[in-house]
Parts: structure tokens; sequence; C-alpha cells
């Protein structure tokens, strides 16, 4: 199945340290999103009966070979953050910027995953399965911990590569995601 990419936009403001010019703070604010459902999936198929999949996912299901039908899966992800961030310069060479960054993070997020198992082809060639639908929400207090590569493309733009490592504060708590991640983008200055 085709994966597609998602999209994080940031708002952030920062603030350098007078009196210790590699030291800054700030408040990034920011939502992202990833899905790789098709058009065809709708909310309905979440409360059909049957193979809890609408009619029409169901014929689009039916009509797959037995490879298509093994790979039969989807995943989305949305996120809205509010991070508060201490920066430190580790290094600057020829316009790049190397920094790493710690703080707070309060990150709300929610999963949704669908895929089908338990499948098999009777006598007379049509298919059966089963189908798994799952939702998870947290919102989690945590712990950012990352790098962020930064250079100057013009007095308003900023290349960015970031990479954070999230560790929640309530760490007995099953489920809760430990992530990495990285990303890469554009900034501009306002």
């Amino acid at each position: 199945m085709p994966q597609t990419g998602g999209y994080n936009i940031e708002f952030n403001y920062e603030r350098n340290i007078e009196q210790l010019p590699i030291l800054s703070i700030g408040i990034d604010l920011g939502f992202g999103k990833q899905n790789d459902f098709p058009d065809y999936f709708d909310k309905s198929f979440m409360f059909a009966e049957g193979h809890d999949v609408s009619t029409k996912v169901d014929e689009h299901i039916r009509s797959l070979s037995i490879d298509e039908v093994s790979d039969f899966s989807f995943k989305g992800y949305n996120v809205n953050y509010l991070r508060l961030l201490a920066k430190f310069r580790v290094v600057s060479l020829k316009g790049f910027e190397l920094r790493a960054f710690s703080g707070i993070l309060i990150r709300d997020e929610n999963f949704v995953d669908f895929d089908i198992y338990h499948i098999s082809y009777n006598e007379d060639g049509s298919l059966n399965y089963k189908s798994n639908f799952r939702v998870q929400d947290n919102t989690t207090l945590g712990w950012p911990l990352g790098l962020e590569l930064k250079k100057q493309l013009s007095p308003k733009l900023k290349l960015s590569l970031d990479a954070l490592y999230g560790i929640p504060f309530d760490r007995r708590t099953k489920d809760l995601p430990v992530n990495l991640y990285s990303r890469i983008g554009i900034s501009r200055v306002f």
C-alpha cells in the first residue's frame, strides 16, 4: 500500500539571554498530522456491522489479490503540542548552528490504525477476513531532549533539521509512547 507523509506546523517565540549569549529560551506551539487512509474510508466503517467496514470498503477488500490483502493496513496520527524550551548553542561554523535543547513538553495525540487478519478463502473463492480498527488518545507531560541544526538562508529564512527524543514523566503508565522523531523544514522570521 502506498504510504504518505505528513506535515508539522509550528509557531515559536525565542529570546536570547543577554548575559549568556549561547543560551536562549523559547515557547513552541505546534500541530502535526499524518494519514495514509484512502478517500473511500469514511467514519461510518467504524460502526458498520459484519466486518466493521462499510460496504464500499468491504467490496474493495474483496477485489484485492492475496498479496494486496495481506498488506492492507492504514494509519493516521494527529498531534497538538506545547514546548517550553531552553536551547544551548553547541557550535557555530560557516553559517551552521548546532544547538541542544530540553524543557517541558505537553502533547495531545491520537492514533488510529486499521488492518485485516484471519484471511481465508472459501471453496467458491470468496474471501473471509476480520478487521481491526484501533483508536488511542494520549495526553502526556514529558521531557524533550533534542538537537537542532540551523542554517541561515536569508535574513528572514532558516533551514532547520532537528531530532527529538520525547520521554513522558509518567513512565509507569503503559502504552505511553517514548518516541524519537526527526524533521526538516524551513522557518520564517517575522
